[in-house]
């Protein structure tokens, strides 16, 4: 399964992002069974967004096991967040102990005991996270910090190089920080910057076909 999750839904960000559904066929074509749904209060969702993103969080939570109640036999699961949508991303935990007890598991014959959860994070905010999530950065920080230190994390943070609401070198400090904070070495955690790309991969066609390859590569 794949779940891609849209920008800020304040500024518009909805399920047909064009960005997002970019990658649409990268998934298809491995055979995943993709998900995309609007977020709370965007289009036919009933709701209203949160300030703080974390009742989104909650609600991928909720589409995750959905998902694994209808379809059989899954062994994967990757969580694709866009820009705000990676915040939601970050917190979902990479053990599908988190979601379910034991007897759950067990019981349910649509999740593979082989099940692991992945992530990708593209183009996270980092230079805005304080105004996305209403002066809640901390909380988002630890949920990150979390995800990559946890047991069978698979994290790939994929950015442009000229993104418009983080700069450059904050994105390399942010980076680096997130490396030095992994288990030595942690091959489970691959950073990647695409050169001249901003943060709506406009700005070359060539910038969404990169970061495309790169996701490919890394599934």
């Amino acid at each position: 399964i794949a779940i891609l999750l849209h920008p800020w839904s304040r500024v518009g960000g909805n399920a047909h992002d064009p960005v997002l559904l970019s990658f649409l066929s990268s998934f298809i074509r491995r055979d995943y069974h993709v998900i995309t749904y609007n977020s709370r209060g965007v289009g036919n969702s009933s709701g209203s967004p949160t300030w703080t993103g974390f009742g989104e969080a909650e609600d991928l939570q909720k589409v995750v096991s959905l998902a694994l109640q209808e379809i059989e036999e899954v062994e994967e699961i990757v969580l694709l967040g866009y820009s705000y949508g990676s915040l939601a991303v970050s917190m979902h935990p990479a053990r599908p102990s988190a979601l379910f007890s034991a007897a759950n598991l067990a019981r349910n014959r649509h999740v593979s005991p082989k099940l692991r959860i992945r992530h990708v994070l593209l183009s996270y905010p980092q230079g805005v996270l304080w105004l996305l999530s209403f002066f809640h950065s901390k909380r988002y920080d630890e949920a990150l910090k979390e995800l990559i230190n946890s047991p069978g994390a698979d994290v790939l943070v994929l950015y442009g190089e000229h993104d418009q609401f983080t700069k450059k070198e904050k994105y390399t400090t942010w980076a680096n920080g997130l490396l030095d904070m992994t288990p030595i070495p942690n091959p489970k955690l691959q950073i990647e910057v695409v050169p001249e790309a901003d943060h709506f991969w406009r700005s070359k066609s060539s910038t969404i076909r990169a970061a495309r390859a790169i996701v490919e590569n890394w599934l």
